[in-house]
């Protein structure tokens, strides 16, 4: 296995490991299902037209979005991170990350999309060390490219 393949098998192990704290044994049918607090405003509240704020835009088409830095496998630039506008299901849902070991150096970086539950660990406009994984740490944050600048 390469060391990029190791990198993306790690994040994907650290999605797995934040999405896994939100699943219920559903007594009925002994199925696993998604829970999903009394507070989470997409299941209490209807789709609103998306507002421009200092953290997401909107382009031409209504779309909401924002820039997220974006570095894997040594590839750098920006990435516009959006929701396709039919996804009612994860309005909100998107943010910017970055992973980086205890050296400093980074891992990843990119869009934070679909993880609506675990935004909550998100901060606003900045990516400030967070959660720890042995020697991984993880940020995210809201605002464009607010995952650029890492503070440690």
């Amino acid at each position: 296995m390469d060391f990029g393949s190791s990198r993306a098998l790690l994040l994907a192990c650290i999605v797995v490991l934040v999405e896994s704290r939100y699943f219920m044994l559903n007594k009925d049918d002994g199925h696993f299902r998604k829970h999903h607090a009394p507070h989470d405003v997409k299941y209490t509240t209807k789709r609103t037209k998306p507002m421009e704020s200092e953290f997401v835009s909107i382009d031409q088409h209504g779309q909401a979005y924002v820039n997220c830095t974006y570095n894997i496998d040594g590839v750098v630039g920006v990435r516009k991170c959006s929701m396709p506008s039919s996804d009612t299901a994860f309005d909100m849902g998107f943010a910017c990350f970055a992973l980086w070991n205890t050296d400093g150096e980074i891992i990843a970086q990119d869009c934070w999309i679909h993880q609506e539950v675990s935004l909550e660990l998100c901060e606003k406009s900045r990516c400030t060390q967070g959660t720890g994984y042995g020697s991984v740490n993880f940020c995210c944050c809201f605002g464009h490219e607010c995952n650029k600048k890492l503070e440690m």
